[in-house]
């Protein structure tokens, strides 16, 4: 049994949906507490806000936006990671996502105070799923990619 299966068999009972509900919690918590971890570590890079531009008002701008892709970056390779070895891999991610943005969601509005109306904002909701996409697309390409040459019939 190949770690393909291994994961989709360990986590999955036969006749299931196919979603490995274990594996999405865990991998929901992980994409959770790494994004999170950027955003702390960007936030504390501001205590020497001059590397990010001449005056405040540029610096937490520039900070913002390289925070941002990095939020991609993590998040995509995260997804990635997540849905490379399963094969409903489109299924999985968004359980994944959903499960994330549930978490992320209770800890705004309960942690943070922050309304529920701000959760909902598009852009909040649109960089997530931007994401989620590029992990579960470059997953895709991974070993069912069609442009890789396949071996002649008893070549292999």
């Amino acid at each position: 049994m190949d770690r393909q299966q291994s994961v989709e068999a360990s986590d999955t009972p036969p006749g299931s949906s196919g979603i490995a509900w274990r594996r999405v919690l865990t991998w929901s918590m992980v994409i959770y507490i790494s994004v999170s971890l950027v955003a702390f570590l960007f936030g504390l890079s501001m205590a020497a806000w001059q590397i990010y531009g001449l005056t405040l008002e540029e610096a937490t701008e520039t900070n913002r936006q390289i925070r941002i892709v990095f939020y991609w970056t993590t998040a995509a390779l995260l997804y990635w990671r997540f849905a490379a070895p399963l094969s409903r891999r489109a299924v999985n991610v968004l359980a994944v996502f959903i499960a994330y943005e549930l978490i992320s969601g209770l800890v705004l509005v309960f942690a943070f105070g922050d309304p529920v109306s701000e959760l909902l904002a598009p852009w909040t909701l649109g960089r997530s799923v931007i994401a989620a996409i590029i992990g579960w697309g470059i997953a895709s390409l991974g070993s069912n990619n069609s442009f890789k040459p396949k071996p002649l019939r008893g070549s292999a």
